[in-house]
C-alpha cells in the first residue's frame, strides 16, 4: 500500500537506507520479452469451474478433485493429491502443434518427491515435462535431451499460488519460461525437442510412487503469445519537491482487465516496485526535494506471459521551499505479537501542510532505519527485521515540500517474548465408527486424525475440543473407537491438557450404543478420567459440563471459561438452562466477578452469531452480556463446520473495535465441511474448504491467532490483538 511504502530518500543528519532485494538475483530476468499480441482464440482454456468431474472440457480425469476457492479466492480449483504413490492428473487432446504457449496457476500444498505438474505429449510417449521439487525448484525435461533444465531452489515456494508460463518451440528448439510474470533465465534456453507434434496436454502427475498435494487453476494453451501491450506515452512531472505525478495511455488487455505496476529507481539498473494501480495515473509522494528518479510502468493482465514494461522516464524534483513541519507529538506504541508493533501519534496542525510521516526504528544503539511512511497518524510495523522479546525505539517525523520536521520524542516498545503458552481448539471432530469413511479415507470428511496430527506437531499447552467431539450421538463406544485414537491420544500425554465441552451430538439419544436419555452419558463417561477433571485450578460443575481454569503466562494468567451450550439438559429440572438467572448463567456471572484476570476466553459449542446455514441463536446472549460487561476478549465455538472469525462486537451485534468480543467459529476439526452460504458482513475471514485447528498464543496482555490448515502451507488466517478492559458504564 502506498501509505506504508518504504521511502528511499536520505538526509545527512541520520543514516537511512532501504534494502532492495532484486528478484533477478534469485531467478534471473530476461530482457527480450514479447510485447504485443493479436489475441487469437485459445486452443484450450479451463479454470475448473464447470462440472465437479472436470469432464468436459478435460478428456480424462484420474484422481483430481474440484475444490474451492481458486487462486483469486473465488470460483474453483483442482487438487491433485497422492499419499500412497497413486496417479493424479487430467489430460486434454489438442490439434497437432509444434509451437505452443502454456500457462497455469499452481500451489504446492505439500510435496515429498519430485512431481510433474505439466506434460506436453505427442501421439505416444512424452515430449516435455515440467516438475517441481520438494526444495521449491522447477525442472524442465525433454525426452530428446539427456539433461533437464533446473531453476534456482526456492522459486516455487510452497503455500502460495504461482503463475507458470512455458513456451515450447520445436522450430527453434528452445523453451522460454516465466514464473509470476518474471522470466526464469535458467529455464529459458535451447533444448533438444525433436519434431514430434504435441497432441495432448497433461496437468498433474501420471507417474507412480510420488507423494504430493498440489492445487491447479486457470490452465490455457495458445499458439501465439497472449499478454498485455506496453503502456505508451508515460509522462512524469514534479509539481513540488515532494511529489511526482505520472500519467500514461491505457494498455489494452488481451486476457482480462489490466493493472499497472509502478517502479522507481535512482537509476535504470535498480528499479523498486512502488505500488499497483488500476488506473493509468499515479502520484508518488515519497520523494525528497532536489533528487533525480527514473520511473517505469508495467502492464499486467490475466496472462502476464511476460512483463510489458515501458522504458524508464527520468524526472527531478524541485528544490525545498517554505517552512518544515513542527515536531510530531504524542507518539505511543504497543506490541500484541512477537512479530508486530503498532504505533500512533497526534496529527500535525493543518498549517504544516504535511504530505507524509516517516517512521524510524532502532535497537541496541544501532543507527535508526526507515521502517516505513504513511499519510495517516498510525503505523503497523511487521518487518521481518523484528525479533521476539526485543526492545525497539521509534521516532516519527513529518515532511512537506520544504523538508522534514525534527524527530518526535522517542518511544520504546518491546515485542512479545517467544515461548508463551499456546492453545489449540476445534470442534466437530470425530466421525461415527459406523461411517465407512471414519478411518479418514475421504479427504472431505472424517479427517480427525489429520487435525490431531497438527496438534501433535505443535507445542501446545492446552487443547479445547469445542463440542460434537464424537458423532453421531457421543456413545462411549464411539469415543473409544474413533476419538480416542486421534484427539484422545492427548489424554494420555502430559501436554497438551484437554479441556472439553459437549455439543448437541453428545446429547443425542437413541438405541444402543447411544444413551436412551439426553444426558451425554458417553461424553461424561469418556472424560471422567480426563486430565482436566484433576486440574486443581478448575472451578464450577464439571459434572454438568461447565467450569473455568487459568493458564499461567509469565507473572500473570489468562482465565478460560468452558460452558455447556445444551441449555435444555444442562440443569436438571430447570427450564432455560442458559437464560439469565439460570444456575449456569449465575455461576458464570460469579466466576467473572471473582476473577480479575486482564484477559479472558470463553468457549462453548453453538455460536451466538452464525450464517445462513446456522442462523444466529440468541439463546447465548446472556453469556455474551456477562462476558462483555467484564471485558472478555474471545468467544470460541464450533457447530458450523467451517472456520469463521468475526469482527469485535457487542452482545447486540454492533461493531465495537474497542471493547467488543471476537467470536471465532472453529468447526473444522475433521467431521465434514459446511455448505456455501452468503458471507456475513460482520465476518472478517471465513473458509469452508479446509480442515484445521485454531492456534492461539497467549501473552501477558495480548494474543495471537492463526487458522492452521491440514495439508501444510501458510496459515489461512492470522493476526494479533491487545486485551482490553470492560466498557465504561
Amino acid at each position: 500500500m502506498l501509505g506504508q511504502t518504504p521511502d528511499i530518500h536520505r538526509r545527512s543528519r541520520r543514516l537511512r537506507f532501504a534494502a532492495v532485494v532484486a528478484i533477478s538475483a534469485m531467478i534471473g530476468l530476461m530482457a527480450a520479452l514479447p510485447s504485443d499480441a493479436s489475441n487469437p482464440p485459445a486452443v484450450f482454456s479451463d479454470g475448473f469451474d464447470g462440472s465437479s468431474s472436470l469432464m468436459p472440457p478435460w478428456t480424462t480425469n484420474t484422481g483430481l478433485v474440484q475444490v474451492s476457492p481458486g487462486h483469486d479466492t473465488t470460483g474453483f480449483a483442482a487438487e491433485a493429491k497422492s499419499t500412497s504413490g497413486t496417479k493424479a492428473f487430467v489430460t486434454k487432446k489438442i490439434p497437432s502443434e509444434t509451437d505452443v504457449y502454456v500457462r497455469l496457476w499452481f500451489e504446492v500444498v505439500s510435496q515429498a518427491t519430485k512431481t510433474a505438474i505439466l506434460r506436453l505429449r505427442p501421439g505416444t510417449g512424452q515430449l516435455l515435462t515440467v516438475s517441481t521439487t520438494p526444495q521449491g525448484a522447477i525442472t524442465i525435461a525433454s525426452a530428446n535431451a539427456s539433461t533437464p533444465l533446473t531453476s534456482t531452489v526456492g522459486v516455487a515456494s510452497a503455500g502460495a499460488w504461482h503463475l507458470l508460463q512455458v513456451h515450447m518451440s520445436e522450430p527453434t528448439q528452445q523453451v522460454e519460461t516465466w514464473l509470476d510474470g518474471v522470466a526464469v533465465t535458467k529455464l529459458t534456453k535451447p533444448l533438444a525437442l525433436g519434431s514430434a507434434a504435441v497432441t495432448k496436454l497433461e496437468v498433474g502427475d501420471s507417474a507412480l510412487k510420488h507423494t504430493f498435494d498440489i492445487l491447479f487453476d486457470t490452465v490455457g494453451l495458445d499458439t501465439t503469445y497472449v499478454g498485455p501491450t506496453v503502456p505508451t506515452n508515460l509522462q512524469a512531472q514534479a509539481p513540488s519537491g515532494t511529489e511526482v505525478d505520472l500519467t500514461w495511455d491505457a494498455a489494452p488487455g488481451d486476457d482480462g482487465p489490466v493493472s499497472y505496476k509502478i517502479y522507481r529507481g535512482p537509476d535504470a539498473s535498480t528499479p523498486t516496485l512502488l505500488d499497483t494501480s488500476i488506473s493509468p495515473s499515479y502520484v508518488d509522494r515519497t520523494v525528497t526535494p532536489s533528487t533525480s528518479y527514473d520511473y517505469w510502468v508495467e502492464a499486467v493482465d490475466g496472462s502476464t506471459l511476460g512483463p510489458a514494461r515501458t522504458a524508464p522516464v527520468p524526472v527531478t524534483t524541485g528544490a525545498p521551499s517554505g517552512t518544515v513541519p513542527s515536531q510530531p507529538t504524542g507518539l505511543s506504541g504497543v506490541s500484541p505479537a512477537t512479530w508486530r508493533v503498532d504505533l500512533s501519534w497526534n496529527a500535525n496542525p493543518p498549517a504544516d501542510g504535511v504530505s507524509a510521516y516517516d517512521v524510524f526504528r532502532s535497537t541496541g544503539g544501532d543507527a535508526a532505519v526507515l521502517a516505513g511512511s504513511t499519510t495517516g497518524t498510525s503505523f503497523r510495523d511487521t518487518s521481518s527485521a523484528l525479533a521476539a522479546g526485543t526492545a525497539y525505539t521509534y521516532t516519527v517525523d513529518a515532511r512537506n515540500g520544504a523538508g522534514s520536521s525534527p524527530d518526535s520524542d522517542p518511544v520504546t516498545v518491546s515485542t512479545q517474548p517467544a515461548g508463551d503458552p499456546t492453545v489449540a481448539a476445534a470442534g466437530d471432530i470425530a466421525c461415527d465408527p459406523a461411517n465407512a469413511a471414519s478411518t479418514g479415507t475421504n479427504p472431505k470428511q472424517c479427517q480427525q486424525q489429520a487435525t490431531a496430527n497438527l496438534i501433535a506437531s505443535g507445542n501446545y499447552t492446552a487443547l479445547l475440543p469445542l463440542g460434537d467431539d464424537q458423532y453421531e450421538c457421543g456413545a462411549l463406544s464411539a469415543f473409544q473407537q474413533v476419538y480416542d485414537s486421534s484427539w484422545g491420544a492427548f489424554l494420555h500425554t502430559s501436554t497438551p491438557t484437554t479441556y472439553p465441552v459437549p455439543g448437541n451430538h453428545e446429547y443425542n439419544n437413541g438405541t444402543a450404543p447411544c444413551s436412551p436419555k439426553h444426558d451425554a452419558a458417553g461424553y461424561f463417561s469418556y472424560f471422567s478420567s480426563a486430565a482436566y477433571l484433576g486440574d486443581p485450578s478448575l472451578s464450577g460443575s464439571t459434572s454438568r459440563g461447565y467450569y473455568s481454569f487459568d493458564i499461567a503466562v509469565g507473572g500473570t494468567s489468562w482465565h478460560l471459561i468452558a460452558l455447556n451450550a445444551e441449555c435444555h439438559y444442562v440443569s436438571a429440572g430447570v427450564s432455560g438452562g442458559c437464560a439469565s438467572g439460570s444456575p449456569q448463567e449465575q455461576w458464570l456471572a460469579g466466576d467473572l466477578a471473582s476473577h480479575t484476570n486482564a484477559c479472558t476466553i470463553a468457549y462453548w459449542h453453538q455460536p451466538l452469531w452464525g450464517d445462513a446455514n446456522h442462523p444466529d441463536d440468541t439463546t447465548y446472549q446472556p453469556f455474551w452480556n456477562d462476558l462483555y460487561a467484564h471485558g472478555a476478549e474471545l468467544v470460541l465455538n464450533g457447530h458450523v463446520h467451517l472456520y469463521n472469525r468475526f469482527i469485535p462486537r457487542t452482545p447486540g451485534g454492533a461493531s465495537d473495535p474497542t471493547n467488543g468480543l471476537v467470536e471465532i467459529i472453529a468447526g473444522a476439526g475433521g467431521a465434514s465441511h459446511a455448505g456455501a452460504s452468503p458471507l456475513d458482513p460482520m465476518s472478517a475471514f471465513r473458509d469452508n474448504t479446509r480442515f484445521g485447528i485454531l492456534a492461539l498464543t497467549l501473552h501477558s496482555n495480548s494474543y495471537e491467532w492463526k487458522f492452521v490448515p491440514v495439508g501444510g502451507g501458510a496459515p489461512l488466517d492470522q493476526g494479533a490483538a491487545m486485551c482490553h478492559g470492560a466498557p465504561t458504564p
